[in-house]
């Protein structure tokens, strides 16, 4: 009868190791790659554009959500996407993908001025410390 009952203490440190083991494996997983997306606001007017970040790190994509406070219609150009005409007072959402890193000229299409225009830069991971 002892035997048997040090064979259930046994099972049951058993089974509280397993179940332990199991929840730090749960917790083991972690993702490498780049976060899914970044929201970055973009005002454009009759003579500039300005985005509230010119620099973002480790995304695949960029939210732009696209002001126009300007009189005419605007569209914003990146790398080899080109947005919607946003009418005056309207404001868009622009999705992109970036597929690598490194930096992406930017600049006003539609109505646009010699400096209306920038560069974004898509920063790669950083290695932790």
């Amino acid at each position: 009868m002892t035997s048997s009952r040090g064979s259930g203490r046994r099972t049951i440190v058993l089974a509280a190791g397993v179940i332990s083991l199991g929840a730090l494996g749960g917790v083991a997983y972690a993702t490498t790659g780049p976060a899914p997306h970044t929201e970055v606001n973009v005002q454009i007017s009759d003579t500039a554009i300005k985005l509230s970040k010119y620099k973002v790190n480790d995304v695949t994509f960029v939210d732009f959500y696209i002001h126009n406070t300007g009189k005419l219609s605007h569209d914003m150009r990146i790398g080899r996407e080109t947005s919607v005409a946003v009418g005056p007072g309207q404001r868009v959402h622009f999705y992109v993908g970036f597929p690598v890193y490194g930096w992406y000229s930017f600049r006003v299409h539609l109505h646009g001025t010699p400096k209306m225009k920038g560069r974004f830069h898509i920063n790669s991971p950083q290695p932790p410390d």
